[in-house]
């Protein structure tokens, strides 16, 4: 019984500290460090803006924002070298206009589809799921993490 109490306790610290010191940004569900990966362990199609962003939430609310009514928006990433990622299904990354005023746009495609499963745990990076995409929502992720634990346990 200790082991489980021991357990448990274990996976709700990961869970309170396995983000980091990235904050949260209303809309989106903060997965943890790591590119976004969909259920087939595949990375997503991109648009990112060349310049850097001082935030998440800058990134999130300023940025990646305004591809909120669209299917294949999934997220977004934000990165220790200040760049926001906004992230999409397999080719559906939405023609953006580069104009010499403003800082250009780089895509790139790959093979994610669907919704933000989980993430590579490679430095560098965070990922934020599009909480419009979260199926179960929030409670239904911690659930999830915390019974995949307690089983785990039990498992082994």
């Amino acid at each position: 019984m200790h082991s489980s109490a021991c357990l448990l306790s274990s996976t709700l610290l990961l869970l309170a500290t396995g983000t980091g010191a990235q904050e949260p940004v209303d809309g989106y569900s903060l997965l943890g460090r790591g590119s976004c990966q969909d259920g087939r362990g595949q990375m997503y199609s991109y648009l990112q803006r060349t310049t850097e962003f001082p935030n998440a939430e800058t990134c999130g609310k300023q940025e990646c924002d305004r591809f909120l009514n669209m299917q294949s928006y999934r997220g977004f990433e934000y990165s220790a070298s200040h760049r926001c990622t906004c992230l999409f299904d397999y080719e559906k990354v939405p023609p953006v206009p580069n104009n010499s005023t403003q800082p250009t746009y780089v895509t790139d495609t790959d093979g994610g589809n669907g919704v933000v499963a989980g993430l590579t745990g490679t430095p560098g990076a965070y990922c934020y799921r599009n909480s419009g995409d979260m199926v179960g929502g929030a409670t239904g992720f911690y659930t999830a993490t915390i019974l995949a634990g307690v089983i785990g346990y039990a498992l082994f």
